[in-house]
């Protein structure tokens, strides 16, 4: 007989948790559920549709995992073993409960009613019992905005890639936040046999747009253009944040590349506060210059020898 690895069969660690077994299950059941293929590819996919139910079956279920982690803990997946190496000698195994076809041999060995050498684990409450309905799997999507959507907030129309091209309407909180979650319940996996369907989760990500630039969770920064007699002799200017119009100070001899840093006019952040708008000083000629301000360079050149 052949070890049956059902850790391997849901693709989990040996370590894994309940959610993550069940997280597993639902996955590959909806992927390889008989009703989504035809012909050979139906035969294989009810197959391994068998194959992952009896691992749920087993892994699902504390006293079943105990009593096959004890038993399993030292062999593959595939590797050949003696019934008799887990005390089974001379037992004679009774599988008329098990329904033949929906268990295999390893499994009815493990967990079927025997007689004749004093094992019983009909207690174990095995019986017939199919895992039929599955509910839809959630999918999850990122939902890119830029500042301006992100703070104002509406709707948002968005496509979705799932069992189909879907477009649906999001209404969007001007309260969200970089990394926020919404939840569109009943928009994801279909469900079978009756179950419901998954949800889809939107995750949200900033992206620059043609002003504004992220450079962290609730920061962002944009370009100032500035003259060069601003930088020379100081100036204030009137600039744009996602909050509204500000006055910023230009101090005499700020150079090149220089940034001002504006407290509290990014991005909400999770907590409800904001985070910071930078200002990235560059320094600009006008397109045209007058024949007076070229002579004013010209002088300034002279002057600065």
């Amino acid at each position: 007989m052949k070890y049956v690895d059902y850790y391997r069969v849901l693709g989990v660690e040996r370590t894994a948790g309940d959610k993550e077994i069940k997280s597993a299950y639902r996955r590959l059941a909806r992927q390889y559920h008989p009703d989504l293929h035809q012909g050979e590819e139906k035969r294989k996919a009810e197959e391994k549709f068998k194959q992952i139910n009896e691992a749920y079956e087993v892994l699902s279920d504390p006293e079943k995992r105990r009593r096959y982690d004890q038993f399993g803990a030292n062999w593959q997946n595939g590797q050949e073993f003696d019934p008799r190496d887990f005390g089974f000698q001379g037992v004679k195994f009774d599988f008329g409960n098990l329904g033949g076809s929906d268990f295999s041999e390893f499994f009815r060995m493990m967990f079927g009613n025997v007689s004749g050498g004093g094992f019983d684990f009909g207690g174990l409450g095995v019986g017939t019992r199919r895992r039929g309905p599955v509910h839809g799997e959630d999918i999850e999507a990122e939902l890119k905005l830029t500042v301006g959507e992100l703070m104002a907030g509406g709707e948002r129309e968005i496509a979705v890639n799932g069992d189909g091209h879907r477009r649906l309407m999001v209404k969007l909180s001007n309260k969200l936040y970089n990394g926020a979650v919404l939840r569109l319940k009943g928009q994801g996996g279909e469900g079978w046999g009756g179950a419901p369907a998954g949800d889809l989760l939107l995750r949200v990500k900033l992206v620059d747009d043609n002003l504004f630039r992220v450079v962290g969770q609730n920061d962002i920064e944009c370009d100032l253009t500035v003259y060069p007699d601003q930088v020379a002799l100081g100036d204030v200017v009137r600039v744009n944040t996602p909050h509204g119009v500000v006055q910023v100070t230009i101090k005499p001899g700020m150079r090149a590349g220089q940034r001002l840093r504006l407290a509290g006019k990014g991005v909400r952040k999770k907590d409800g506060g904001f985070g910071d708008l930078y200002l990235r000083l560059v320094i600009d000629l006008p397109h045209e210059l007058s024949e007076q301000e070229r002579n004013l360079y010209r002088e300034i050149r002279r002057l600065r020898g």
